[in-house]
């Protein structure tokens, strides 16, 4: 179980800092190799937070999806490269938060390889669930990566 303590402040943006720490029977230890982080985001979220996958641009994508506007507050573009009805390559662009980078990257490894249908039957829940949870506030950051996959479907066919 991990516990935030010791608030800190940042000297630089005057915003609190929280460092993680695992309880372990009496004493504490430092949590994930000594980072600063948020306490509400899991593991996995962070993991693809930090090193997000199939990030970038596609030359000549077979499907494009957006959701949102971009340079008017959080979007996300899904493309795609398609053979045979199977996705075989899928990057993301995003401008948002911490959890909608997560939901992008996440998204785009459970697409690849598989077919159209079945990228198209994947929900919110499972992309939620995939990632070990998303904190309530950030709710929107799924729904903007299962709708960019929405919206590019009329594209595949």
């Amino acid at each position: 179980m991990w516990e935030a303590v010791r608030p800190k402040v940042d000297r630089v943006t005057h915003s609190p800092m929280v460092k993680l720490y695992k309880l372990s029977g009496t004493r504490l230890e430092a949590g994930l190799r000594g980072e600063w982080t948020m306490p509400k985001y899991s593991e996995e979220l962070m993991e693809h937070f930090l090193s997000p996958r199939n990030n970038g641009r596609m030359e000549s994508p077979d499907a494009i999806g957006l959701v949102g506007t971009p340079g008017n507050g959080p979007f996300l573009v899904l493309c795609l490269r398609l053979q045979n009805g199977t996705v075989t390559e899928a990057k993301f662009q995003t401008y948002g938060c911490g959890a909608t980078i997560a939901c992008g990257s996440m998204l785009t490894e459970m697409i690849i390889g598989r077919s159209v249908e079945d990228c198209l039957k994947i929900t919110q829940e499972q992309l939620i669930e995939a990632l070990d949870g998303v904190p309530p506030d950030k709710m929107h950051s799924p729904a903007l990566a299962i709708g960019a996959l929405q919206v590019g479907q009329p594209t595949w066919i």
